[in-house]
């Protein structure tokens, strides 16, 4: 499974089906849950009231009507309220619970928005958090999953929990194991924010190039490694990720 982390418009995502943020009455609050319902059209926003809701940490699907996905699975996430109250246990249970239908469907390609950090306000960090682990791990049977981000906070909050993760699987793997750790590490990252599979080649070249410069020393340092080094390291490839960009805009 290939997770990339894209700015850009969920409403036009060309996805077998998209994840919306919904509220439990599953009629819409605003911001990109009303995008989606006016993209969607009136039969859209009739089959969610046919449901009746949909309780906090559960998922329910539709078809997409107008939109260019087939599927869009409403899952509702909880809203912050301090983090005492199981609000990321709710949210995990919100991603289990889409990818579980999505499975259901035959889906896949999958594109999630970001789940509860709007109106729901759940800290962008927390929440990154939250979904790259399950997404990463329990992804399985899906070709492709994007995070479609609407603003670059966004796309770097959940690209650093992506990197931060290959990084803790590399430092926690054995010795007989690491290669092989490395290796998945430098695929995933590499393709992480590739905006579509006729990427450049010499681009994508760059950027394994470029990884590998720096995740190899750190897969070398004597184990174990510090905090200081996983956190001089996930900047080291967000410089990375940021240089692309830069030259990519150029272009």
């Amino acid at each position: 499974m290939q997770l990339r982390i894209i700015c850009g418009d969920i409403t036009t995502w060309p996805a077998e089906a998209i994840v919306n943020s919904a509220s439990e009455s599953l009629m819409s609050t605003g911001g990109l849950d009303n995008r989606i319902y006016q993209a969607g059209g009136i039969s859209l926003r009739a089959a969610c009231s046919s449901l009746g809701g949909c309780p906090e940490g559960k998922a329910v699907l539709t078809f997409g009507y107008k939109l260019p996905a087939r599927y869009v699975i409403h899952t509702v996430a909880p809203f912050w309220r301090g983090g005492s109250h199981h609000e990321e246990s709710q949210l995990l249970s919100c991603y289990r619970a889409s990818l579980s239908l999505a499975r259901e469907k035959e889906v896949h390609h999958l594109a999630f928005s970001s789940l509860g950090t709007g109106d729901k306000r759940i800290p962008l960090n927390r929440a990154a958090d939250v979904a790259i682990p399950v997404l990463l791990e329990e992804g399985f049977g899906f070709s492709r999953i994007d995070f479609v981000c609407e603003t670059q906070q966004e796309q770097d909050a959940y690209t650093k929990a992506v990197i931060f993760y290959w990084l803790q699987q590399i430092n926690d793997a054995a010795k007989e194991d690491i290669h092989t750790v490395l290796e998945k590490a430098l695929t995933a990252l590499t393709v992480l924010r590739q905006t579509s599979d006729d990427q450049e080649p010499m681009a994508q070249a760059d950027m394994l190039l470029s990884l590998r410069h720096t995740l190899h020393p750190f897969a070398a340092l004597p184990v174990p490694r510090s905090i200081m080094n996983l956190e001089s390291t996930a900047r080291q490839v967000m410089d990375i990720y940021h240089l692309a960009g830069t030259k990519a805009q150029a272009n």
